[in-house]
């Protein structure tokens, strides 16, 4: 007969498996009904997503597929056709080469910056809408007096060196030989790291610290995982960066408006995955070196 603590331990290994089926589904079912019924009534945020889908989905997105499905294509059929001439043939060749030169360096690298910044004040926007809207009547958002100007500025390009440095532990995986494994442990990565990005912004709202964020995200695992693993598996379906990128920015907006409607259910877990463990102790080592050298 099993003991009391063999029973706990199933127990909440149940409890992990049980969000683990919850939260898959939560992007898509979140979205699709309780932002639609509450969140996405606010006008400056439904205009700001559907600005998001346009830019990146309908023109960056669509342009893309536009030209490397149909008019390079279309080149290179033509190119075969005339195969037989040898000038025809090589000049058509040239030519789909040229454009494709030309359309990456005046149309695609400008739209992929343009987007990038606009995309940052309007993911803001929509953040911050949500978040006003969500407050109880009568009440303000809190006053972050324990913050100088200094400490956010330190706080916002610390958490930017961690998720990058983030970034590259999880390609890690990709590269070294697990196999189906470390594809994995990969996608666990980025779903955390997709979580990552779209509670921060409430949470910063909130004054939580990057320490706090991430202990969070640490210790309902689970749960995130759950809730970013779609969008990791979204991005993950093109193995071109632009494309995954477009993707990224065109359902991200979704994660921000789900993010700041979710209660997350604070559930006892085994243990801690302690994911960022390897990242925050380089970061610091990191940290402490520069400052030795200055």
């Amino acid at each position: 007969m099993p003991s009391v603590d063999e029973l706990s331990l199933t127990n909440k290994l149940l409890n992990c498996g049980r969000l683990f089926n919850i939260d898959c589904r939560y992007f898509f079912a979140n979205c699709s009904n309780k932002c639609s019924k509450c969140s996405f009534r606010s006008t400056p945020v439904s205009s700001r997503v559907i600005q998001c889908a346009l830019l990146n989905g309908g023109l960056f997105w669509a342009s893309l597929l536009l030209f490397y499905q149909i008019v390079l294509p279309s080149l290179y059929w033509i190119s075969h056709i005339f195969s037989d001439d040898s000038f025809l043939y090589y000049a058509i060749s040239f030519l789909a080469r040229f454009v494709t030169l030309v359309f990456s360096i005046f149309w695609v690298v400008p739209l992929f910056c343009v987007t990038r910044l606009v995309n940052v004040f309007w993911w803001q926007d929509i953040a911050d809408a949500i978040f006003k809207k969500n407050l109880p009547v009568g009440h303000k958002p809190p006053k972050m007096s324990n913050f100088t100007f200094s400490i956010i500025i330190a706080d916002i390009l610390f958490s930017i060196f961690i998720e990058t440095v983030f970034i590259l532990q999880s390609c890690l995986f990709n590269v070294l030989p697990f196999g189906w494994l470390g594809n994995l442990i990969s996608h666990m990565h980025f779903a955390l790291l997709y979580s990552l990005y779209a509670f921060e912004y409430k949470w910063f709202n909130l004054g939580w610290p990057l320490q706090k964020r991430i202990n969070v995200v640490q210790s309902n695992w689970p749960y995130f995982i759950g809730f970013g693993v779609p969008m990791a598996f979204l991005t993950s379906s093109s193995e071109s960066f632009i494309i995954s990128g477009c993707i990224f920015a065109t359902f991200f907006p979704f994660l921000i408006v789900s993010a700041n409607d979710a209660n997350i259910p604070m559930v006892e877990f085994p243990f801690k995955f302690k994911v960022f463990l390897p990242v925050i102790a380089f970061s610091n080592a990191a940290s402490g070196l520069f400052h030795r050298k200055a």
